[in-house]
């Protein structure tokens, strides 16, 4: 009986300790995202779909833009669209799991959640809200 007790506890605490280092290698993840995300980018190339219409492909000088992207996980966007101006100036959060950033306008109540991703060296964000989406392309510099 002891012997069964004993293997019990030796195999419940193996568990708790993959649920652990499990739970610190995600923490690691997001926080080497925060790392490589941090920076400045141009926007090269935007993909706009209104519902029932083609898709619009837009590049420079029809679509120009930055961005920046700091390590207190704040963002600054600041484009042109077919010559309207946007300007997008918050906080974020990034969840890996599901592909989304969460970025909480300053300026409105809004906090939009667009889908990423990141390749090392452009990242994509893709924004539906309901009527269109948006797609940009951003090059890290």
């Amino acid at each position: 009986m002891k012997k069964i007790n004993f293997i019990l506890i030796l195999v419940m605490t193996m568990m708790l300790n993959s649920f652990m280092t499990g739970c610190g290698e995600d923490e690691d993840d997001v926080d080497r995202i925060y790392r490589e995300l941090t920076g400045t980018y141009n926007l090269y190339k935007a993909e706009i779909t209104y519902v029932g219409q083609p898709k619009l492909t837009l590049e420079p000088p029809d679509v120009v833009g930055s961005m920046t992207i700091s390590s207190d996980q704040k963002i600054t966007q600041k484009l042109e669209v077919l010559g309207v101006p946007v300007s997008v100036t918050g906080t974020f959060e990034i969840r890996p799991d599901e592909g989304v950033m969460l970025i909480d306008n300053e300026t409105s109540d809004i906090i939009s959640k667009p889908t990423y991703t990141w390749d090392g060296g452009v990242l994509t964000t893709t924004l539906d809200v309901g009527t269109f989406i948006e797609k940009d392309f951003w090059r890290k510099l």
